[in-house]
């Protein structure tokens, strides 16, 4: 298989172009995988841990430490902290809920593999003797455009099902249907 950059005099031009926008297309992917990936960890991470804050500050007894005198007093109340970081906690969900950092991560890294793959199988194929250029290439082609097309930010991957499958149907949908099909055709 080429290098980045590099084509192959024996495949026609525009397999060469697909390899090397498969293979920058994994290059975005990983990037995009290394951009979501800390913050999904730090915004959990940050709720875990403010959180384990918020149980230690409620949980003291007794009277302010020594090294809080020197704040104002509005800072030495233990409800106070409580509240700043459970807002803070409230501030890093919505964060997290918004962006869907996790979701992002995730869908990068799964088309990144599955192009990884799909990258070795089309190396494979072009160098295989029983290879034709018009038909096999298109078929592989269509195999690109269907991954490409499985690479949707709108929708979180955990939530994304699949339409219109048996298993969907609702009983009245499956007794309408099961009652057209036993029509007579006109």
């Amino acid at each position: 298989m080429p290098e980045p950059g590099q084509t192959s005099p024996a495949v026609p031009k525009h397999l060469n172009e697909l390899m090397a926008t498969i293979q920058k297309r994994i290059r975005d992917l990983e990037n995009d995988v290394g951009f979501w990936r800390p913050r999904a960890f730090g915004g959990h991470f940050s709720v875990a841990i403010l959180g384990a804050a918020i149980i230690v500050i409620a949980g003291i007894q007794g009277p302010a430490p020594a090294f809080f005198a020197h704040l104002p007093s509005v800072l030495t109340h233990r409800n106070n902290w409580v509240l700043v970081l459970g807002a803070i906690i409230t501030g890093v969900s919505a964060w997290q809920g918004f962006y869907r950092h996790r979701d992002k991560w995730v869908t990068s890294d799964t088309a990144a593999k599955k192009l990884r793959a799909f990258l070795t199988k089309l190396a494979f194929r072009i160098n295989s003797p029983d290879f034709d250029f018009n038909t096999d290439g298109r078929k592989l082609f269509e195999e690109y455009s269907e991954i490409v097309a499985e690479l949707d930010y709108t929708e979180p991957t955990a939530t994304k099902v699949p339409q219109n499958t048996e298993r969907q149907k609702t009983p009245k949908a499956k007794a309408a249907e099961s009652a057209k099909a036993a029509e007579p055709e006109k």
